[in-house]
């Protein structure tokens, strides 16, 4: 079980190697804390620039420790400062100790120029309680005349340490408002979380647009008594403390990112829950920081290689000796100092300085080969490097197909701290199906020291761009710019993998974009330093205005590597193609490498991607998965947003692979914010354990314009709400940028895991819609998650109403005043929708009484699986007051509300409406009292009348009653040959048979002609006489009901004018006859009553008007 135990360490270092450099001493003090100096900056600016920083991070310190209830500040801090300002900066300040390998690579502030935002801001990109990627501080910022800069880096620090957000809201956010209204309520609110009531002053603002121009400043000197919260982006004179559930409560009503990312809990309480806190501290005396400074050093390592039988195997040291050869020619710097080692000498290390292409040969002519059987002591070689003193190095890239000793594991790792080293590995091994059940010893040493790890598959999928190769060349470019933040100067375009039973002619089309100042394309592959040449002289390089062959001064091959390689200064902003033939007896694969750089790492297009594993130890929570995959692009600070990005997890155990689209939609699980550049998704579907490598692809496509992007230098003060504003994303073009990240273990207990839908976290009111007959519709959005987690469709949907917030979080299933089901639904079903679509509910309350009352939402997945309760939200709930209106609709026949505010502005304007709208709704109601009181004297009068009238003649009205029953007695009593005397009231007789039979009397009437009696069959009508065709609107009827006809007779059978025959209408529930099965169907609709009846085939038959 020793395996198992060490995937529980390897794993909990994945976030630590990001941010681990911060440590903390015993009596609460950070130190390491790293600053890292771009090399924008003028070196006349530099000096105020420090100056200024040392006096905001000294003031910084003091105020975190009150804030932190007396438990930590900043005691170390470290200026990371790039070469371009040695000179300068050693005649200033003493440098520090520069063989610290963590002292450059991953800042967790930096001093930034050109930003996008001209306050300082912390970069959150995970959820509630999860560290943040880094702190910007502007240089406008440090510029400004503000005396709360010290406040907010506090609050930014709480933000990238604890994971804690913002308690306020902002202007213009749909989802975090800095003003809002609950939904039915006319209140103006402010998003905010203060001790006291606070008071602020507003410009006169229009109902409609408040949201989007309310920006809440608070009168001076009316707000001296507010001490909390930090989190509340609102400058109060006293503001000192965070906001917790006792002296200082914290407010869970408003719809603030704090609230909705962390449950509605206080900033303090996720504070407090930090490891920083776990240990009880002494008050300290002096809470200043000291202040070192760290010059940007030259890359300084060895690269140890196995040279054991195992790497003969697939061509490994070939592809490692092609892929490092090409590291030394184009990825290193000038001045860097490498030392190359074979693993199996016990010689030391030959080391050069790389200052020319001659060194460089020189070190690649040393490379080692491979020297047969025997064994490899891994633990034996980084001893050696590290206690070889003389070398002075930073970094070791250990190269082996061979695991360490897992008794070596605790010492190996110790050494490497102490000296301060970083161990990177490139690993092979090709296991069997029960040794790919457990990770290499290798991995957890490596990630321990702050390394890298990367297990390089040998066999992949038919037709994917991914090979040894390409995997091999992105370990070094990504081993190198590990080495320091300023290292990310060089992107991977494209890469192509041309097996070898694909047609001899092979092509690759590619962007170039704008931001691109050399572009090279590298054609290699194994045994291309065998001669003669693997390629025809055929290789073409073509963007329809510039053609590239074998000649031209951009043309060469690279006998060190073997490598043909094109390179283009300053290329023209198009699609690329390459083409080539191979010659048929070479059986090798192909790889074709596009890559591009620029001077300044600012100024080109960058993608960087990593994942975040969280208690993956433990297979992950039961209702998220344990492993998020991010990938961050930005041209500078600017985010590059609309694109398509893809990882493609390359599973080797399986050879395997399968995509996962990322996304920047900031729906909150796991991105948080919109349009931010970092594109995110959990991994899931993962049928086994083993090594996971994970390509991807980021690529926007569209006809591309060669101009300068007008929107580059748009600023903005405040970050960052639930989206980052269009205008400051950089207006890219078409490109393509693509990235391998290092190897990772999944381990056998998340093989084939499902989850629940992931929570909701963006349910919203965004308005409420009236119809026509006073029927109050809340219409609700959410973004829709998945089946399993936040891929597929989810099964069903559970929304409750609650008359308390705590009753939603705490007793869900029970507590509720009224579940949502389909008669409270207007409009489309609530039913879950692909994940990530943007859902729309129409919901109408009943049975409820006015008052206040909260949402939520939990969603089911088809395994069975219950989602966590989403965000809470709050309405305002008024009773319907039943008035006699017309019921007619239509889907027109509406008009919307928006939601309101309160009446806490001073706006004249708004008090007015407020006051206009109230007296009409009292004239209206009180005038519709006064009628209904109208028309029920009016009824009781008519009564009363009656009454009287029968009390004077109690036989009044009995002959017609007499009558009446006579005719309903003849009726029944019917023979059916139709002498019936009297007309029947129940079954009346048609206009057009009395009229006609009138006048055939009178015709006759002085003849001796004998007149025919008129019969049941031209009379038959079995109508009830409640129906009124006339009236299409008739009180009585139900222009729902079903209507059914007979067939009409043949022309034959009809004696007209005499005998007319009508089609008759028969109610199905009216009529007492057995139904004919010989029927024809009238489809009514609802808003247009037909008078005409139609057979099946739709033709007219004739026009009803039965009733007299």
């Amino acid at each position: 079980m020793i395996w198992k135990c060490n995937i529980l360490f390897v794993i909990l270092v994945y976030l630590s190697t990001t941010y681990a450099n911060i440590l903390i001493d015993s009596d609460g003090g950070y130190k390491n804390i790293i600053i890292g100096i771009t090399p924008e900056l003028r070196v006349s600016d530099v000096e105020s620039l420090l100056l200024e920083l040392k006096v905001l991070l000294r003031r910084t310190s003091e105020l975190l420790y009150i804030a932190s209830d007396k438990k930590v500040f900043f005691k170390e801090i470290v200026f990371a400062v790039p070469k371009e300002y040695k000179v300068w900066i050693q005649n200033k300040y003493f440098l520090g100790d520069e063989s610290d390998p963590k002292s450059t690579k991953k800042p967790n502030m930096f001093l930034t120029q050109n930003d996008i935002f001209t306050n300082l801001y912390a970069i959150q990109h995970s959820g509630c309680g999860k560290p943040g990627l880094r702190i910007n501080i502007p240089t406008d910022f440090l510029a400004a005349t503000s005396n709360k800069k010290a406040l907010s880096l506090v609050r930014q620090w709480a933000k990238y340490r604890y994971g804690v957000f913002d308690e306020s809201g902002f202007s213009g956010d749909e989802i975090y408002p800095a003003c809002y209204r609950t939904a039915g309520s006319d209140n103006i609110r402010i998003s905010d979380c203060t001790n006291e009531n606070a008071v602020y002053e507003f410009e006169k603002i229009k109902r409609e647009d408040f949201s989007h121009v309310c920006s809440p400043v608070p009168v001076s000197g009316e707000n001296n008594q507010i001490e909390s919260s930090i989190m509340t982006n609102i400058d109060f004179p006293e503001m000192k403390y965070f906001c917790d559930d006792e002296s200082r409560p914290h407010n869970r009503n408003v719809p603030t990112k704090q609230n909705a990312l962390c449950r509605e809990k206080s900033t303090w309480e996720i504070i407090a829950g930090h490891p920083d806190f776990d240990i009880t501290r002494k008050n300290v005396s002096n809470v200043k920081p000291t202040f070192q400074y760290v010059m940007e050093s030259d890359p300084r390592f060895v690269v140890a290689v196995d040279t054991s039988n195992e790497m003969d195997q697939n061509d490994r040291m070939i592809l490692v000796q092609n892929a490092f050869s090409y590291f030394l020619f184009y990825e290193l710097p000038n001045n860097s100092t490498v030392g190359l080692m074979d693993m199996k000498s016990k010689e030391d290390p030959f080391t050069k300085t790389i200052v020319t292409e001659n060194d460089a040969r020189w070190l690649i002519g040393m490379f080692p080969e491979l020297e047969g059987y025997g064994d490899i002591c891994v633990h034996c070689t980084i001893q050696k490097l590290l206690e070889d003193l003389k070398l002075d190095i930073k970094d070791i890239i250990l190269i082996t197909a061979t695991d360490i000793a897992s008794t070596w594991i605790d010492n190996i790792t110790t050494m490497l701290k102490s000296n301060k080293v970083a161990l990177h590995v490139i690993y092979f091994q090709k296991k069997s199906r029960r040794e790919e059940a457990k990770s290499a010893f290798l991995e957890s040493v490596a990630r321990a020291s702050a390394g890298n790890f990367y297990y390089i598959p040998e066999a992949f999928p038919p037709g994917t761009p991914v090979s040894s190769l390409t995997v091999l060349y992105e370990a070094f470019r990504s081993i190198y710019e590990s080495f320091s933040w300023i290292h990310k100067k060089r992107v991977l375009v494209d890469q192509m993998t041309f097996s070898n039973n694909c047609s001899p002619k092979c092509i690759l089309s590619f962007p170039s974009d704008r931001t691109m100042g050399t572009l090279q394309v590298i054609i290699t592959g194994p045994e291309f330093g065998q001669h003669p040449p693997i390629l025809r002289n055929s290789i073409v390089l073509d963007n329809g205005v510039e053609r590239f062959v074998s000649g031209n001064d951009s043309f060469i091959y690279k006998a060190e590597v073997p490598a043909f390689v094109i390179t283009v200064r300053n290329p023209l902003t198009r699609k690329w193609s390459l083409s080539f033939e191979r010659k048929p007896r070479y059986n090798k694969p192909v790889v074709v490498i596009v890559r591009a750089s620029h001077a300044d790492y600012e100024e080109i297009i960058n993608m960087q991607s990593w994942i975040s594993a969280d208690n993956y130890q433990n297979g992950g929570s039961s209702s998220r998965p344990p492993i998020t995959i991010y990938s961050e692009i930005k041209k500078g600070h600017n985010p590059v947003t609309n694109v398509e990005v893809v990882a493609f997890i390359h599973q080797a155990s399986q050879n395997t692979e399968w995509s996962l689209k990322l996304k920047d939609s900031g729906d909150g699980d796991p991105d948080i914010t919109k349009n931010d550049g970092i594109f995110s998704r959990y991994l899931t579907d993962v049928k086994e354990s083993g090594y996971l490598l994970i390509t991807v692809v980021a690529e926007k496509k569209f006809p591309v314009v060669q101009t300068e992007a007008a929107n580059e230098r748009n600023k903005s003060t405040q970050c960052c709400g639930s989206f980052i504003p269009d205008s400051l994303a950089f207006n890219s073009g078409s490109f393509k940028r693509v990235t391998t990240y290092q190897s990772f273990f999944v381990y056998e207990e998340m093989a084939g895991k499902t989850y629940p839908p992931r929570r909701i976290v963006d349910l919203r009111i965004e308005k409420i819609e009236i119809l026509k007959n006073n029927m109050t519709c809340y219409v609700l959005k959410w973004t829709a998650p998945g089946d399993n987690y936040d891929k597929g469709r989810a099964f069903s949907y559970d929304l409750k109403v609650f008359s308390k917030r705590e009753d939603a979080w705490n007793d869900f299933d029970n507590s509720n005043v009224l579940t949502i089901k389909m008669l409270n639904i207007q409009g489309p079903l609530l039913e879950p929708e692909n994940a990530g679509t943007m859902q729309t509910a129409y919901v109408e309350l009943k049975n409820l009484t006015s008052g206040t009352y909260f949402i939520a939402l939990k969603t089911s997945s088809h395994s069975g699986k219950v989602s966590d309760v989403s965000n809470v939200v709050e309405l305002t709930y008024s009773e319907q007051i039943s008035l006699i209106t017309d019921t007619g609709f239509s889907k027109d026949d509406y008009f919307t509300r928006p939601l309101g505010t309160s009446t806490e502005t001073s706006s004249d304007d708004e008090t007015g409406s407020a006051i206009s709208s109230r007296l009409g709704l009292t004239i209206g109601l009180t005038c519709g009292i006064l009628l209904l009181l109208i028309i029920i004297a009016i009824i009781l009068f008519i009564y009363f009348e009656r009454h009287k009238k029968l009390k004077k003649d109690p036989n009044a009205g009995l002959g017609q009653n007499t009558k009446k029953t006579e005719s309903n007695d003849a009726l029944c009593n019917s023979n059916g040959d139709g002498n019936i005397s009297i007309i029947s009231p129940v079954n009346s007789w048609p206009a057009g048979s009395l009229i006609s039979h009138y006048e055939t009397l009178q015709r006759h009437k002085n003849t001796e002609l004998s007149v025919p009696q008129i019969t049941e069959t031209d009379t038959m009508s079995v109508t009830s006489s409640k129906y009124s065709y006339d009236n299409k609107m008739d009180q009585n009827s139900s222009i729902y009901d079903p209507i059914y006809f007979h067939q009409v007779r043949s022309q034959e059978e009809i004696n007209y004018p005499y005998n007319p025959s009508y089609t008759p209408f028969d109610p199905i529930y009216t009529s007492s006859r057995p139904e004919d099965s010989d029927i024809v169907i009238n489809p009514y609709a609802s808003d247009n009553i037909s008078y005409c009846s139609y057979s099946l085939n739709r033709n007219h038959l004739s026009r009803l008007k039965t009733d007299v």
